[in-house]
């Protein structure tokens, strides 16, 4: 029993060395940046150019006039990914939606944001 609980443990810290290690997706051979400045609160579509590649992507609301925003990225499908925005903050009497730069860097071209609900 000893003995096959030391092989299990071996065998999960070889699976932790493999992944520390691996190198089909530690780099990123080429990135672009793109930023908009008209997103708010709301549903956007963004396209990114054909590859084989996977996407990967950061994607974050910057601020406005101390303001800031957050976005929300869902898995992307194909060439497009959704991404959740929310500007949205409370103040005396309700609720206010502001605009703020969104900023994508990723390994592929971003082709179009596009606000869809």
């Amino acid at each position: 029993m000893q003995n096959e609980f030391d092989q299990r443990i071996k065998k999960l810290e070889q699976e932790l060395l493999d992944l520390k290690t691996a190198a089909k997706y530690t780099s990123v051979k080429s990135a672009a940046f793109t930023t908009s400045t008209t997103v708010y609160t709301g549903l956007y579509q963004i396209t990114y150019e054909e590859s084989l590649d996977s996407i990967m992507a950061n994607i974050f609301c910057g601020t406005s006039q101390g303001q800031w925003g957050i976005a929300y990225p869902r898995t992307p499908t194909g060439n497009v990914q959704l991404v959740e925005i929310a500007t949205d903050h409370y103040e005396e009497g309700g609720y206010v939606t502001y605009n703020v730069p969104l900023s994508i860097t990723s390994n592929r071209k971003v082709l179009s944001i596009a606000r869809i609900n």
